[in-house]
């Protein structure tokens, strides 16, 4: 069986380096693919277990370990074709989840709540280690990208907490504004317009919206502003 670290790594013309698809570093090979394998570990374990799993075979060691061929799969091994049943396919725990199901939707939609909640960079789904965690929680559930996170799944979030927002508000009489506003380390103007009401015999608050404001701080500029808030 082909080595599945041909699959990350590719080797050079004369076959005496190989360079990683994934990170780029490149690493000297005389055959062995021994340190091949130990980069992948440190580096590249979800990668690495992902391919094992797509690997349509199934392994079975033998007794003599010094005749192994293959780092990836183990001590000495033979190769034997797995037989594809109705109940093989449907256990495969490494098929991801079909985009448009309800688990998918409902991981997504937790993933973005705690970006929202917790203040989270979208680059948490970029971390390596992040990537891990949830990967080993639910191997089916494949994580949104950055952008994806971004333009699609906080936007829908956004719009779905609003509509709740203004249906709440509706049966509101009064409600109470308060402005706050400070410079931030990068010397930008940033205003924050809070709402207060009592709702369900509780006192609330929603914040409308933070946003950085251009221009020089007056009270007409302000105003203006805040106006263009309440409007939207």
């Amino acid at each position: 069986m082909k080595s599945l670290i041909w699959k990350i790594f590719t080797k050079n013309k004369d076959g005496s380096f190989a360079k990683c698809n994934i990170c780029k570093n490149e690493y000297r090979t005389s055959g062995n693919t021994s340190n091949l394998l130990d980069h992948c570990k440190r580096k590249h374990k979800l990668q690495l277990d992902r391919l094992r799993k797509q690997n349509d075979v199934e392994i079975t060691s033998e007794s003599d370990a010094d005749n192994c061929d293959d780092p990836v799969a183990g001590p000495s091994t033979t190769v034997k074709r797995r037989k594809v049943t109705i109940k093989n396919y449907m256990t495969k725990q490494y098929v991801p989840y079909d985009k448009n199901s309800d688990r998918k939707i409902k991981l997504d939609k937790l993933l973005v709540e705690y970006v929202a909640h917790d203040l989270e960079p979208f680059r948490i789904v970029e971390r390596e280690y992040f990537k891990q965690f949830v990967h080993e929680l639910d191997n089916k559930y494949e994580l949104p990208s950055r952008t994806q996170l971004k333009d699609v799944l906080l936007p829908q979030l956004y719009n779905q907490m609003k509509a709740i927002l203004v249906k709440i508000l509706s049966t509101v009489d009064h409600i109470s504004i308060t402005t706050d506003m400070w410079t931030s380390t990068a010397n930008d103007g940033i205003l924050t317009v809070t709402i207060h009401f009592v709702y369900d015999n509780d006192i609330k608050s929603a914040m409308l919206e933070t946003r950085k404001v251009v221009g020089h701080h007056t009270a007409e500029h302000i105003a203006k502003v805040k106006i263009t808030i309440y409007i939207y």
